[in-house]
C-alpha cells in the first residue's frame, strides 16, 4: 500500500519562538499545521536528538500522540554522534531509559538512526508500516477473551470489603486505536483503578502484538454477564 508522508516543521519551545517570528504568524501557523497533521495521521514518528536526549517538549508531544490515539514510532537521530562508551553499553538499556522518560508512549518501538551516515534509514518505512498495521488491527473475540482471562488469572482487581472485580467477556469496538469494551460486574470498581487499567493494557498489548499503538479500554456494567 502507498504511504503518504507529511514532513512537519520542527516544534520549538515557546520561549525560543521570538517576537520577530511571531509578527507574521508564520511559526505559529507551522506549529498548528504540524499538530493538525499529527491528529490526522495513522502513525506519528517522534524524532529525538540522541545527543540532546529527551526534552520537556518531546514529552509533551508524546502526550499529544497518546491522547490523540496515534500509532507511534520513536526515531533517535544522530546515533553515530553518541560517545563510543555509550554505544558500547547495552542498547536495550539505552532504549529503556528513553521509554522511562517518555512514559505516555513507553510502548512505542524505538529505531536508532543517523541521517548523516544512513544508519537505520532503510528500516523506517517498514517499521512505520508494522506500527500502522497494529494500529488498525482487528482481534477476534475468542482471542481477546482468552487474553483477558489469562490476565485475570495472574492479577485480579478487588476493593475493600472483599468484592472481586469480574470481567464476563470483552469485544473489540473500534480500531485506530484498537478499542475494547469489557462487560464487568462493577464498572466503578474497574474505571477508578488506573493501575489495573494500565496492567490490562500492558497485557493485551503484549499478548496480541500491539506494541506500536495505544489501546483504549472501556467498561460496561453487566448483571450476570448479560
Amino acid at each position: 500500500d502507498p504511504f503518504k508522508l507529511v514532513d512537519t516543521a520542527g516544534i520549538r519551545k515557546k520561549a525560543k519562538v521570538g517576537a520577530r517570528s511571531n509578527k507574521d504568524g508564520f511559526e505559529i501557523d507551522s506549529v498548528q499545521m504540524a499538530l493538525k497533521a499529527m491528529r490526522r495521521a495513522d502513525v506519528a514518528m517522534l524524532v529525538l536528538d540522541a545527543q540532546a536526549g529527551v526534552s520537556t517538549q518531546d514529552f509533551r508531544l508524546a502526550e499529544l500522540i497518546e491522547q490523540e490515539g496515534r500509532g507511534c514510532l520513536i526515531l533517535v537521530n544522530k546515533w553515530d554522534l553518541l560517545p563510543k562508551n555509550e554505544l558500547d553499553r547495552d542498547e536495550r538499556a539505552y532504549k529503556e531509559g528513553i521509554k522511562a522518560q517518555l512514559r505516555p508512549v513507553e510502548w512505542a518501538p524505538i529505531l536508532p538512526i543517523s541521517a548523516a551516515t544512513g544508519k537505520g534509514m532503510s528500516r523506517i518505512l517498514s517499521a512505520a508500516a508494522e506500527v500502522g498495521e497494529q494500529h488498525g488491527r482487528t482481534v477476534s473475540t475468542a482471542t481477546l477473551n482468552l487474553c483477558i482471562q489469562d490476565a485475570l488469572n495472574h492479577h485480579v482487581v478487588s476493593q475493600r470489603g472483599g468484592k472481586m472485580g469480574r470481567v464476563y467477556y470483552g469485544t473489540q469496538v473500534s480500531v485506530r486505536p484498537p478499542t475494547f469494551l469489557l462487560f464487568v460486574n462493577d464498572k466503578q470498581l474497574f474505571s477508578e483503578n488506573e493501575g489495573y487499567k494500565r496492567y490490562l493494557e500492558r497485557r493485551l498489548r503484549k499478548d496480541m502484538g500491539l506494541a506500536g499503538t495505544p489501546i483504549r479500554i472501556l467498561y460496561r456494567e453487566s448483571k450476570g454477564g448479560k
